[in-house]
């Protein structure tokens, strides 16, 4: 299809690009996704994960992708680049099916959907790995083997992570009591995590990422968290951010508070 009066093509979408949904577009919650419709009978309906919900009510025309993107980096405590390229390609598959103004619309695919991280699948043994803890004894995956485990992607100069310590420290008898244990796979040094840990009141293993890190949390931001079983397997879906990671703390604690 080609290009339409001034419209741009959606390859040409870029950070600074400031996205605004077309006033056609109808748009219906479903659950924590969303459908978009355009006004048209023969258009097919698109589906947007919950993530993508999240960025597709931001476009008001007026903040960039650019901004977007940091603020979103921010909220999800992910890597900034790994966010905006993230958003680049949900914008330019929303202008190529017609949901934003100054778009040209193309020929559409059968379905849309935001790629998030997404996680290992549950049941899926992760791998072993050695670490130090915070007294630079050398501590392996196996080692930790015959209890649940909450693993947590760490950074102690990361405000997320400060933000949800005491949390993670109230609910640690708990989770005692459901043979689980907290592990933070923490990047920085010995003193820094261990001054963290120490003033949010969390008695944990801490283990100290080198440059390598460990692969299931590789590019994912902090904090970012698995529950395992008592033989290594990942027990639950990727937690990312400091609203699901206490969710699913929680879980694992027996409260759905």
């Amino acid at each position: 299809m080609g290009r339409v009066d001034d419209a741009i093509s959606a390859d040409e979408i870029g950070p600074s690009f400031a996205p605004l949904m077309r006033g056609s577009v109808a748009a219906v919650e479903v659950d924590d996704e969303m459908v978009l419709l355009l006004d048209d009978e023969w258009a097919t309906p698109y589906t947007l994960n919950q993530t993508a919900s999240i960025v597709w009510r931001l476009f008001d025309g007026v903040a960039t992708i650019q901004e977007l993107s940091d603020d979103l980096s921010d909220a999800f405590a992910a890597e900034k680049g790994v966010v905006r390229n993230e958003v680049v390609e949900l914008t330019r598959q929303l202008g190529k099916h017609g949901f934003l103004e100054g778009v040209a619309k193309e020929d559409p695919k059968p379905s849309l959907e935001f790629v998030w991280p997404e996680g290992l699948i549950p049941g899926t043994q992760l791998p072993d790995f050695e670490l130090l803890d915070l007294d630079g004894k050398a501590v392996t995956l196996v080692d930790l083997r015959g209890d649940r485990l909450l693993l947590v992607n760490w950074n102690p100069g990361c405000s997320f992570c400060a933000s949800i310590a005491p949390e993670l420290a109230e609910l640690q008898p708990e989770l005692a009591s459901k043979h689980t244990r907290i592990v933070l796979l923490a990047a920085g040094g010995a003193d820094a995590n261990r001054k963290l840990v120490e003033e949010r009141g969390l008695v944990c293993t801490v283990l100290l990422l080198d440059d390598a890190g460990v692969e299931f949390f590789t590019g994912l931001g902090t904090p970012s968290a698995y529950l395992t079983d008592e033989a290594g397997r990942v027990a639950s879906d990727l937690a990312i951010g400091a609203d699901l990671v206490p969710k699913l703390a929680r879980e694992a604690a027996g409260e759905d508070r």
